[in-house]
Order: C-alpha cells, then structure tokens, then sequence
C-alpha cells in the first residue's frame, strides 16, 4: 500500500510538473534535447487516425549556419538547433531563410507523413545530409513576439 501510495505522488507530480511548464525553454529542459520520442508519438498518433491540433514554436533559421540542411525546426532560435527538423507546409506562405530568420509560432499539426530530404549534390556526399523529418500541416501562423518565453508545443485539441 505504502508503494502505491508513493507511485501515486510521483505520478501526480510528474503530471503537476508537466501541466506547469509554461515557455518553450521549460519543455526543451524538460526533454533533455531529446525530441525524437514526443515526435515520433506526434507522428504515429496521426497515422492511427487521431488529429492533434499543436500550438508551438517554429524557427526559419538564418542562411549564417553554412550547413546543408532543413529550413525549419521546432524552438525559438534561430541561430542554434534546439528541436528536431520538421517539414512544414502551409498555405499561407512562410518566410525564407535570410540573414537573420524567423521565429514562429503556429497552430497545425503533424500529418502521419515522414519526409526524406536529401541535401545532396550527388551520392558521394555524406550522409549526414540526407534528413528524415515529420511533415507539419500549418493552419495559422504569427511571429514570435515573446522570444525564449514563447509557449511550450502543446496539443489545444
């Protein structure tokens, strides 16, 4: 009984600690860097028929990397990786990489659907170019007004 009661108060502060995570950094300290599972549930829940309308931050990153590689990642700077890549689209056009970039914040969701980037020239560059990224259909986007305290990713529905 004495277990049980334990496993309860862990669990209740564990779901206390999630529920009061309110900025996008808080969730990113949270994951420990570690998008890859959040994602991939994102992913598969919409593969299974279960639409989740997301609200969260998006970057355009700046042309400055001198990387090959995706244009858009889950967080709020736009000079540093700090989500996974993702593929974003969008009816409403999204602005293009430039010399600062962009930090979002939308409202879609994932679609079921993982996309193979290669951002190669030819198949003798490395492989680290070649990208795998889940497919984000955006319904409405903004600028991202309140930088790093922008809101966590979170599932309005």
């Amino acid at each position: 009984m004495k277990k049980l009661l334990i496993c309860g108060i862990i669990l209740f502060q564990t779901h206390a600690f999630i529920q009061a995570q309110i900025t996008y950094q808080q969730f990113a300290d949270s994951l420990h860097g570690d998008y890859d599972d959040w994602v991939a549930l994102r992913v598969e829940n919409a593969l299974n028929g279960v639409v989740e309308k997301i609200e969260m931050p998006l970057v355009v990153r700046t042309r400055a990397w001198g990387c090959r590689c995706p244009d858009n990642y889950i967080g709020v700077g736009v000079n540093v990786l700090e989500g996974p890549w993702i593929f974003p689209i969008s009816e409403k056009k999204l602005p293009q990489p430039d010399e600062t970039g962009y930090s979002l914040i939308v409202v879609g969701y994932f679609t079921g659907t993982w996309k193979e980037l290669d951002l190669r020239k030819n198949d003798k560059e490395p492989a680290e170019w070649l990208y795998k990224v889940a497919e984000f259909k955006i319904i409405s986007w903004k600028t991202n007004t309140k930088g790093e305290d922008a809101p966590a990713p979170n599932i309005i529905r």
